[in-house]
């Protein structure tokens, strides 16, 4: 007597957890491409570079307005304080007080609408150097140098997928998915993967999960295994 391994076999689609298609979120002309086709990049890599000129000088416009409301803000508040010195004093109407409070808070709306614009403009400009999000394969070069890239995302201009840890997606009949999700419970499941002509074994994963619904034309339902993909 003794236990014996239960197996259930499947065709499985090996599926990338992440895949970034990455466009363009500024309208600008292309000038440095940082990778090589296929090359493994690490999440933070330089990948694209965007003429960012006419950004930069949006933003030192932007920057400009804000400090000079910043010094209308701050002229006001003196303003502003001196006039309750006066106040206390019974020197001034309070109107006039009442009236520069206000004015006080709608120069610090101006300031902080204008950092708003300051902060949307950084970002723009950030948009014009393009990192990779993920790390993971990068597939062949689809933009080079001189072209010209628009943010209506129309052109893709790198496709980053990650390798490890890898997911395979497969389908098992639904009367067996009860006694599988029973097991999960207990302890964790391991999954084989095997070449196409079924003869060599690629790899050992783990199930991760199954899917919430049922392929109710089929009668199967699919589940996702995790391998290390080393």
């Amino acid at each position: 007597k003794g236990d014996i391994g239960i197996y259930l076999d499947s065709i499985g689609t090996v599926t990338p957890i992440y895949t970034s298609s990455i466009t363009s979120q500024v309208n600008g002309i292309v000038t440095a491409v940082h990778y090589k086709e296929g090359q493994i990049i690490r999440k933070g890599d330089a990948l694209i570079d965007i003429d960012d000129r006419s950004y930069r000088a949006t933003l030192l416009q932007a920057q400009g307005t804000l400090d000079r409301d910043e010094g209308l803000l701050a002229q006001g508040q003196m303003n502003a304080e001196r006039y309750r010195e006066a106040w206390a004093r019974r020197a001034i109407p309070k109107q006039t007080l009442d009236d520069q409070e206000k004015l006080v808070l709608q120069q610090q709306g101006t300031v902080k609408l204008d950092q708003g614009l300051v902060q949307f403009d950084q970002i723009q400009v950030g948009y014009c150097h393009i990192t990779a999000p993920i790390t993971g394969k990068v597939g062949l070069r689809l933009v080079d140098p001189g072209n010209v890239v628009q943010s209506s995302g129309a052109l893709t201009l790198a496709v980053i997928t990650q390798l490890q840890p890898i997911a395979v997606v497969f389908t098992l009949p639904e009367d067996n998915l009860q006694t599988v999700s029973q097991h999960m419970h207990q302890s964790t499941l391991p999954v084989e993967a095997y070449s196409r002509d079924d003869l060599t074994k690629l790899a050992t994963g783990k199930l991760l999960t199954i899917d919430n619904q049922i392929d109710q034309t089929t009668g199967t339902g699919r589940l996702k295994a995790m391998f290390d993909n080393p």
